[in-house]
């Protein structure tokens, strides 16, 4: 009796069942199998150069694409469960032990994304990698982690490495409240690096460092530059002007120096230092570039203890000797033994604080 069905060989007609076997191109025990529950596995055997491919190419002169996915992973688990339960939704397991020589570079994942305009029209927004992370209710004790990240064996361990166009945010952490206020580290030329914190509508993007230790600040300066080491900067005009240099911290000539300079930062040519030689030798000095009116005052809520471990409290004029030129200036024991017959004491004193 003849058929009219008519053979189509794209179109299939009813389930087909595999019996353990695979979907293969040359008949082998590779490819594509599902067991029973309609899970599925690709196998490869041999040499092979790739395992699962998806290559779409889409062309569309609409006016617009949206939803376009080129490879999605949809699960919905549910059920009364009571034990502890592990879901994954992409596991990767890759083992690499068979090289004996050469190079050998193991990727887990590799992500390109490319996009251009072919006309100078538009905007263009690209995100490498997406990661939504949600706890959708309050039930249980619960914790979400973004990224977890455990890297160790190599002789070198890094656990972030990435490389940003220079001028540009490495990393950006925004704030909850605002994703406008956040905090950001940018690297550029010669390792040069700026962490900052921007508050966009105030200035209160305070930076705290509370170590359960010390705090190490271990600075460079080469050339011996007094500016060069610890900078102490202060942007008084607000967010987005220029910072002014108002004091430094550094080591140079063998000296510690600590120095504040006049008015804020205004400019570096007036100024305050403290300098410790060898020995704890210490001077602490101001400069007037222009001038000689570079006071200094000490003007405690209290007393004024000068404790010389020698017993020498020496005082001079401009490195020369001091003489007293009015009643409330200090008086040296020579002055006061010249001009007023002398200080009877048990031992030697090389000076002797007389006021009004």
């Amino acid at each position: 009796m003849s058929s009219n069905v008519k053979r189509d060989h794209h179109n299939l007609r009813r389930n087909l069942k595999l019996n353990g076997k695979y979907i293969s191109n040359d008949g082998g025990d590779e490819g594509i199998t599902v067991n029973n529950t309609g899970g599925v596995t690709l196998s490869a055997g041999g040499a092979v150069t790739g395992g699962l491919s998806v290559d779409y190419n889409l062309s569309d002169d609409a006016s617009h694409i949206s939803g376009f996915q080129a490879l999605l992973v949809d699960a919905d688990i549910t059920g009364a469960f009571s034990q502890t339960n592990i879901v994954t939704g992409i596991g990767n397991s890759i083992n690499l032990t068979e090289a004996v020589g050469g190079g050998t570079f193991l990727f887990g994942i590799t992500n390109t994304t490319t996009v251009a305009h072919a006309a100078d029209s538009g905007s263009i927004v690209t995100v490498g990698l997406t990661n939504n992370v949600i706890v959708s209710n309050a039930n249980a004790t619960s914790s979400a982690t973004g990224i977890s990240n455990i890297v160790t064996g190599g002789d070198v361990n890094i656990g972030f490495d990435q490389k940003v166009a220079d001028g540009n945010i490495d990393i950006k952490l925004k704030s909850s409240a605002d994703i406008a206020d956040y905090f950001s580290i940018s690297t550029g030329a010669s390792g040069a690096t700026i962490i900052a914190t921007v508050d966009s509508d105030a200035t209160a993007a305070h930076l705290t460092l509370s170590p359960d230790g010390e705090i190490i600040l271990d600075a460079q300066n080469a050339d011996g530059n007094s500016n060069h080491g610890i900078q102490l900067k202060v942007n008084a005009a607000g967010a987005g002007e220029d910072t002014q240099l108002f004091g430094v911290l550094t080591q140079h000539h063998a000296v510690s120096h600590f120095t504040l300079y006049e008015g804020g930062g205004t400019s570096t040519n007036d100024y305050f230092n403290i300098a410790v030689a060898a020995e704890g030798v210490t001077t602490i000095s101001t400069v007037d570039a222009n001038a000689a009116v570079a006071h200094l005052t000490l003007d405690p809520d209290g007393d004024i203890i000068l404790d010389a471990a020698t017993g020498n409290i020496i005082l001079k004029n401009d490195g020369g000797n001091y003489t007293p030129g009015s009643d409330y200036e200090a008086a040296t024991k020579k002055y006061v033994d010249d001009n007023a017959g002398g200080i009877t004491t048990g031992k030697s004193i090389a000076m002797a604080m007389i006021f009004g």
